[in-house]
């Protein structure tokens, strides 16, 4: 080995040594498959300890995205205030807005609709447990 000015070693390659560098280059790449194989293998060890040695609970498998009963429950609210303000409206008033109390009687019956959809279990998202 040489030392060039800053102290840096530098390594004289001779034709030798750039053989050994190709070989072994050569050798990493004719064992590629062997490697991508081992390396599934190991990946497929851990999979399956941690699949099968891991003691499982129903939450591991089954995530909703939402939860019925709070669904439901909020929908319920939601309709019973409805109904509320419907019947506490005076329709015998001056500034009596016939257009807004449609509305919100067209609102409280698709609620409604919706909530015996939920019950019924007509509601397109609900299907799926209907098969359990």
């Amino acid at each position: 080995m040489q030392t060039s000015e800053g102290g840096l070693e530098l390594v004289k390659v001779t034709e030798a040594t750039g053989d050994a560098l190709e070989d072994g280059a050569d050798d990493l790449f004719n064992d590629r498959e062997r490697f991508r194989n081992e390396i599934a293998e190991q990946l497929n060890a851990k999979i399956t300890q941690h699949i099968v040695g891991k003691k499982r609970v129903t939450e591991d498998f089954v995530k909703p995205k939402f939860n019925e009963a709070s669904l439901y429950a909020g929908l319920d609210h939601s309709v019973n205030q409805m109904e509320q303000r419907v019947d506490e409206t005076d329709t015998s008033q001056e500034d009596f807005d016939r257009d807004a109390y449609d509305r919100l009687k067209k609102e409280l019956s698709e609620l409604k609709r919706v909530k015996e959809d939920m019950l019924t279990g007509t509601l397109p998202r609900f299907r799926p447990y209907l098969r359990l």
